[in-house]
């Protein structure tokens, strides 16, 4: 009898997928057929609803930054993310040999890296400054244009080759084309470090930034870091009884009544009613302090490559917060919207990091919105004439769009 029921139940199963491909043509003839079509449609995509995503990306960023007493609950969490144990020993390896802790951030990059992520396009480099970017003199040179980009790894470019980056192709091009007798050259200084949350890119940008003394403050803000888990960085600072260092933070756990020994999965639910409420209170921390020093504060949404509907709704409240401080904000959230199989995009089939092709449409939708804005214009090319764009510039996304949807539809 169990052998019987052993072999039924698969028997059975194929019978129905069976009969449910031969239906279906007939179902979608009949009023109201493309309304089961696209039923049918949604229910057989491969792409992850909100929820399944936001756990997903969830699982990688838990398990990328868990510290000490976490350890443990981190590698489960990342299983559920891995599409393989080969994938998380790796991520754990360059881990190991990648960070050092720091009181408040948790942990930062070490100087001089050059760590194989076996697997994967790019390698984790360092400069002597533990940015993953080119070496940078610490006092910025006459005729310099520097501009500190803020960000967490998909601003870091994980994944993709080393000056492959988003970031690392637009100072390219502004060397290239925006150069002139007063902007000699631009200097774009990546800061970013993978798993950073809002409350982290704030430390950065009051303590480390400003040693390189930048004309221009480009601060990321993507859908990977503002999330469900965007407390997942005061939630390590509270189990390790760490320093929350800002008054705000420290009155933020209070109110939320977020414990040490609170369960892990517990810390979201209790924070969640902050989150924008923090958001608004670190966006203007910053401005304050950037302001002060004569530079200027530019917001950009950076998303990952997900379906765009998804990816929007996660920003919400970010374009009226940005409004409220009179600070302008580029919205890349478009920048995959026409790409019909983003798979050809990311970095792996579920890893929704945007690989070099993904960062180079990245790139070309950023400097398309700086040139059609003349007030970022004016900041980021550091004059009060903006060039014209030329052929070539202004059509370069459109291109790159077009040649990435023809491929997709192949």
């Amino acid at each position: 009898m169990h052998l019987f029921r052993r072999i039924l139940v698969p028997v059975l199963s194929l019978s129905v997928l069976l009969g449910a491909a031969w239906l279906m043509p007939k179902l979608r003839a009949l009023p109201g057929g493309p309304l089961l079509n696209r039923t049918f449609e949604k229910l057989r995509s491969r792409e992850l609803n909100a929820r399944d995503l936001d756990n997903l990306t969830a699982g990688y960023y838990e398990a990328l930054i868990q510290e000490g007493s976490l350890a443990a609950a981190g590698g489960g969490l990342f299983s559920r993310f891995a599409e393989s144990e080969k994938v998380a020993d790796r991520l754990a390896e360059m881990d190991s040999r990648s960070r050092r802790p720091a009181p408040y951030l948790v942990w930062e990059y070490k100087p001089n890296l050059n760590v194989r992520i076996e697997g994967l396009q790019g390698d984790l480099i360092t400069n002597s400054h533990g940015m993953p970017d080119h070496e940078y003199a610490l006092e910025k040179p006459p005729g310099t244009r520097r501009i500190a980009v803020l960000g967490d790894s998909i601003t870091r470019g994980w994944g993709v080759p080393f000056g492959g980056s988003f970031e690392a192709l637009l100072e390219d091009r502004l060397n290239a084309e925006h150069t002139n007798d007063q902007v000699r050259k631009f200097e774009l200084l990546n800061f970013s470090v993978g798993g950073y949350r809002i409350t982290q890119t704030l430390a950065v940008a009051l303590d480390k930034a400003p040693r390189f003394q930048p004309d221009v403050y480009l601060v990321g803000i993507s859908d990977v870091t503002i999330l469900r888990r965007w407390g997942s960085h005061l939630t390590l600072l509270v189990q390790s009884g760490g320093d929350l260092r800002f008054d705000y933070l420290r009155q933020v756990v209070q109110r939320a009544a977020v414990r040490p020994d609170d369960k892990t999965e517990i810390f979201p639910a209790k924070l969640a009613p902050y989150r924008l409420p923090t958001i608004r209170w670190v966006i203007g921390e910053i401005k304050s302090s950037v302001e002060r020093s004569g530079a200027k504060v530019i917001l950009y949404l950076v998303p990952s490559v997900s379906d765009s509907r998804l990816t929007r709704s996660g920003f919400q409240g970010i374009p009226e917060i940005a409004s409220e401080y009179g600070l302008p904000l580029l919205d890349l959230t478009d920048t995959f919207e026409h790409i019909e199989d983003l798979e050809v995009l990311r970095i792996g089939g579920r890893d929704r990091h945007p690989n070099e092709r993904g960062h180079r449409l990245l790139y070309e939708n950023l400097y398309r919105k700086i040139q059609a804005d003349p007030e970022i214009s004016r900041s980021i090319f550091g004059s009060e004439s903006i060039p014209p764009a030329t052929t070539v510039g202004a059509s370069a996304a459109s291109s790159a769009r077009s040649t990435v949807t023809k491929e997709t539809k192949r």
